[in-house]
């Protein structure tokens, strides 16, 4: 694989360290993320339940030199963007999946895109299930633009959100901070409060939940607790409704066979072996980490195959900090070879109410490129009224 040796260095050594940021936690750089270490936030269990999420960053600098001519113009930029969805009850599950990397330099247009959709039919009470789906893949060197792909197997594994158990934590921290007997608040009262939280739809209101919760805590027998005041109603009721983004967790790995409908070089279409692995995690109430892998190939695993990965990693540092790392990889191996690899690293932060600042890190390794490309994005935000 022809890779720029510092870009793969770059990647190992951010990726160990943001891996080691949620493995740990960070317990020391923000309260919220604290919580009993006897209970995981993915021991949270519903029977349906529903995740996406969608991800994306721009950048683009043009201009125009009025001394130098064509030669010392700027116009360049790039886009990055990542979409999941995910439906599980019992009986079967849809998956959504896609990311790309688009950019502009000097009018020349490359990009890189993949996406697949696919339908698990579980087999028992267990995370056995067959599946049938299909995925594309799309580049700006590939003689016919996209590639498509149909497949069916088995696999093991289930994904599920827990973001409502992510809430009841972020809740139990915010009455531990303003009311130290609550320290010890007992983990089934957080699965309680989470239930609740997970059935807000068009049966239970959001209203009610925060009803039945303050209701809960109050009437709990372990708790020396005689009402909640307005602030912490008040707060719980926040942190409900808009206290995290959404949490995934779960893993899965699957293979089958397929059977190539498009060649993306145009090539004779075949029958494929595919293989596939997947793991998402919030290490923390402030954290989320996802991974994923794919493999295909015509039976010629060594000469002819396609390597898509995403690595996507979004962290809270402090209430006024937010971080996001991704990876992505589109690997293509064939009659010539194609390979993209995409690096960004966003940081938000919260000045004051009405003013924050970002800074942004993008690399790019192509194999229509000579060199890799790397740019730094800083902005300024300000509201005045």
């Amino acid at each position: 694989m022809q890779i720029h040796g510092s870009f793969k260095m770059i990647f190992i050594v951010l990726f160990g360290v943001v891996f080691t940021l949620g493995a740990t936690g960070f317990t020391g750089l923000s309260q919220d993320a604290t919580y009993s270490d006897t209970m995981s936030l993915c021991d949270y269990t519903i029977p349906e339940t529903t995740y996406q999420s969608l991800g994306l960053d721009f950048n683009y600098h043009y201009y125009d030199d009025p001394s130098l001519g064509d030669e010392g113009n700027i116009n360049r930029g790039s886009a990055f963007g990542e979409y999941n969805y995910i439906y599980s009850n019992p009986d079967y599950s849809i998956n959504l999946d896609s990311n790309a990397s688009l950019s502009v330099s000097r009018d020349e247009l490359t990009y890189a895109a993949t996406g697949g959709a696919r339908y698990n039919a579980y087999l028992t009470e267990t995370a056995l299930f067959g599946f049938g789906g299909f995925r594309m893949n799309a580049s700006s060197s590939f003689a016919e633009n996209f590639g498509l792909r149909i497949s069916t197997g088995s696999g093991f594994g289930r994904f599920k959100n827990v973001t409502p158990l992510v809430k009841a934590v972020l809740i139990r921290d915010m009455l531990a901070r303003r009311r130290g007997p609550f320290t010890d608040i007992p983990n089934q009262l957080v699965s309680e409060m989470a239930q609740i939280i997970g059935r807000i739809g068009p049966e239970k209101s959001l209203d009610d939940a925060v009803s039945e919760i303050t209701e809960l805590v109050e009437s709990h027998e372990e708790l020396d607790v005689d009402n909640l005041d307005a602030v912490e109603v008040l707060r719980t009721r926040e942190i409900i409704q808009e206290g995290t983004d959404q949490r995934l967790c779960g893993w899965e790995v699957r293979a089958g066979l397929g059977y190539e409908v498009i060649d993306p070089e145009g090539g004779a279409r075949d029958f494929l072996v595919n293989s596939a692995a997947r793991y998402a995690r919030p290490f923390t109430t402030n954290s989320q980490l996802t991974m994923g892998i794919d493999f295909t190939s015509p039976f010629e695993l060594t000469e002819t195959y396609t390597i898509n990965g995403l690595v996507s990693y979004n962290y809270r540092f402090l209430r006024n900090v937010d971080t996001k790392f991704q990876y992505s990889l589109l690997y293509q191996q064939g009659t010539t070879l194609y390979y993209n690899h995409s690096f960004s690293t966003t940081a938000e932060i919260q000045i004051r109410r009405d003013l924050s600042t970002s800074i942004a890190l993008n690399l790019n390794d192509n194999s229509d490129y000579e060199e890799m490309t790397k740019e730094i994005t800083v902005g300024l935000s300000f509201s005045l009224l």
